[in-house]
């Protein structure tokens, strides 16, 4: 088998599992819009508007990300299929820019998800006027700042194409390296942030442990399945770093994780937006009281 069928091989498995992730967030959406366009222009009582704000729209713009992402990777299969030969180099430039954008745009998502979830153990809830002003500050965040590190290396021709492989050109990796460090940055911002969390949501979960065990078990999920983020990010871009110095070894792992990375945040993101479904709770008594986990981060 040559390097091209080899590669080509891996792209195929990277695109079915980049559209297992599309499908995860096409879910979250058609949930999302389920809630805001049905239930609530219903004007439902069965859905409180204190389960749906800030956070489900930080959750959105991340799926979106995701989505951008995975859409990417996927043209680029069909591209290489098609001229089975060396990718021209501009499109590596195109490619390289909305995969790197896409890519820094879920992870500064995740970065606000986290701190919105930091914040929660601070501050009371967040005033409708603060909302919108949090979520400008996500946009500029999470689609405005990631442009400052991937419009650089497009301007600058840096990408190159190797065959039917798109990458950063040896003589300029200085991009590489910020554009790294950046993710890895946010990654430890995320886990410090989560582990400052932590130490609330114990000492809450000490006492609801004590009155309703069963309240108890739902935020213990709900804190543990929320650490995927940071953890699932640092692993995924940890693996293909090494990736780097090991092909053979850790190239499938990390190419295969880094495209289900999708599937992990819609996966998270739909945990957390059951809360505001009715059909999804089993009791009301079930539902953690206004200041807990479900609603600040729904909410």
């Amino acid at each position: 088998m040559s390097e091209f069928e080899k590669h080509m091989n891996l792209m195929f498995i990277k695109t079915i599992l980049y559209i297992v992730s599309i499908l995860g967030c096409v879910f979250f959406i058609l949930l999302y819009i389920y809630i805001f366009f049905h239930v609530l222009r219903n004007k439902s009582e069965k859905i409180s508007s204190k389960n749906v704000g800030l956070g489900t729209n930080y959750m959105l713009m991340l799926i979106i990300s995701n989505i951008g992402g995975a859409l990417t990777e996927i043209i680029l299969y069909y591209k290489v299929k098609e001229i089975k030969d060396n990718v021209p180099k501009s499109f590596c430039y195109s490619f390289g820019f909305f995969r790197n954008y896409f890519e820094l745009s879920s992870v500064s998502w995740i970065s606000m998800i986290t701190f919105l979830f930091y914040k929660s153990t601070t501050s009371k809830n967040i005033e409708p006027n603060e909302e919108c002003i949090q979520f400008l500050i996500g946009i500029l965040y999470s689609f405005i700042l990631p442009l400052l590190f991937t419009l650089p290396p497009y301007f600058s021709e840096i990408f190159e194409a190797l065959g039917p492989k798109c990458s950063f050109s040896k003589s300029v990796s200085i991009y590489a390296v910020l554009f790294t460090i950046h993710i890895y940055l946010n990654g430890i911002l995320q886990i410090l942030a989560l582990y400052r969390s932590y130490f609330f949501y114990n000492q809450k979960l000490k006492i609801l442990k004590e009155q309703n065990i069963e309240e108890y078990n739902l935020l213990n999920i709900y804190v543990w399945i929320f650490l995927l983020f940071p953890i699932y990010l640092i692993l995924t871009r940890t693996i293909k770093l090494i990736s780097r110095l090991n092909e053979e070894v850790f190239l499938i792992i990390g190419e295969c994780s880094f495209a289900l990375s999708g599937f992990v945040d819609s996966f998270v993101c739909l945990f957390f937006l059951r809360a505001a479904i009715p059909c999804c709770k089993k009791e009301e008594n079930v539902l953690i009281e206004e200041k807990s986990i479900t609603s600040i981060n729904i909410s």
